[in-house]
């Protein structure tokens, strides 16, 4: 099994714009919006799901220009098959069996 190393788990467009100006594997859970916004705004201990809703919003839009580099996983992959996610990383961005 390969080892990878995980940076970072922010969600942070500068951060994942750089990574990807890095040629650095970004892996991207996703979540149903619903559950996102939702979390976010349990997160940010916020009473409105709108303000949430907003900078979700803003934040996907912004990072749209570079999504095709992501590695997108969804939720419940990353939850239930952590294994399969790890080891399809370094297949995913041309490592190969090497690992990272």
């Amino acid at each position: 099994m390969s080892r990878v190393a995980a940076r970072t788990r922010y969600h942070i467009p500068v951060t994942l714009k750089r990574a990807v100006g890095f040629c650095t594997p970004v892996v991207c859970l996703i979540r149903k919006p619903e559950e996102a916004v939702l979390f976010w705004t349990i997160f940010k201990r916020r009473s409105l799901v709108d303000p949430a809703f907003c900078s979700y919003v803003k934040c996907h839009r912004s990072v749209r220009s570079v999504a095709g580099d992501f590695f997108i996983v969804p939720f419940e992959a990353m939850l239930h098959r952590l294994h399969v996610v790890v080891e399809a990383v370094p297949v995913r961005y041309g490592f190969g069996d090497r690992g990272l």
